[in-house]
């Protein structure tokens, strides 16, 4: 392990045929170019991504005042909390004569609007260079490589160059999280279990993820050296295996090469150091 807990070496797997999906530069500019494509919320597989919202409606009433209160303090600090409170408390009144699930949809569209208005990319890493089904969601059915990053020198140059929030891990959960916080919550615990909460259905994936502010839908040119594994697909093609040695011997002489082959008793596969 890294510093904070983050794995040394975190994983993307790729496809690197052409015109298999649409997105194909940035499958095989991982290695081409040495990029790294920070998706925006729009693009992540999973549709309750970033849609994780806080549970206003299940608060209790006087939570629930506070929160307006708290909003009407940050418009207009000059006010006295009595003031507040009573201008608070008449628009919650005014809430609830809308209905009952006037609280449910205003945080609802809360979340949209900060999905919208907030521009983040994200980056998405796992932990194990040898799970059958990331092999054959995100590797192309065995077909593609997958990159082993070094996180501490990765953390390194995003922070110098970029608005980097922080390499996440993500939580997964049998249920829809019941994130109740009161109004006194910070905003940026808000904002991160929004980043890292997923259905447990995902927890295969065992997933980390970079996060930047202020820019999304981006490629971004990482260093030669952060590269520190490439690993070929089992069912790699040969073309792409010639194609992608090459890049490593041009591009990446430092970084270790394995291949990965089926167990012969198991189902599990093995990442073999790569034979020439």
């Amino acid at each position: 392990m890294s510093v904070d807990g983050v794995p040394r070496i975190l994983y993307k797997y790729r496809s690197f045929q052409e015109k298999v999906i649409k997105n194909e530069r940035f499958q095989r500019d991982a290695l081409i170019k040495g990029e790294l494509y920070f998706a925006g919320y729009e693009q992540l597989n999973d549709p309750f991504d970033l849609q994780i919202r806080k549970k206003i409606e299940n608060l209790p009433k006087e939570d629930k005042i506070m929160n307006i209160l708290f909003h009407l303090a940050k418009a207009d600090g000059s006010k006295s909390f009595a003031l507040l409170w009573q201008e608070a408390k008449n628009i919650h009144e005014e809430n609830l004569k809308e209905g009952p699930d006037t609280y449910k949809k205003r945080s609802i569209e809360a979340i949209k609007i900060q999905n919208t208005k907030i521009k983040r990319g994200i980056f998405c890493l796992c932990e194990k260079n040898n799970d059958i089904l990331m092999w054959s969601h995100y590797g192309n059915s065995n077909q593609g490589f997958c990159v082993g990053y070094n996180t501490q020198k990765l953390t390194n140059f995003m922070q110098n160059n970029y608005d980097l929030l922080g390499i996440l891990k993500i939580k997964y959960f049998s249920e829809y999280p019941e994130y109740r916080s009161s109004f006194a919550s910070k905003r940026i615990d808000e904002m991160l279990n929004n980043l890292t909460s997923k259905s447990i259905i995902w927890s295969y994936e065992k997933e980390w993820r970079l996060v930047i502010h202020n820019q999304t839908s981006i490629a971004i040119d990482i260093p030669n050296e952060i590269v520190e594994e490439i690993i070929l697909g089992s069912n790699v093609l040969p073309e792409s295996e010639k194609e992608i040695l090459s890049i490593q011997k041009q591009k990446y002489r430092h970084a270790k090469v394995f291949k990965v082959e089926p167990d012969d008793s198991e189902f599990k596969l093995n990442v073999k150091p790569y034979e020439i």
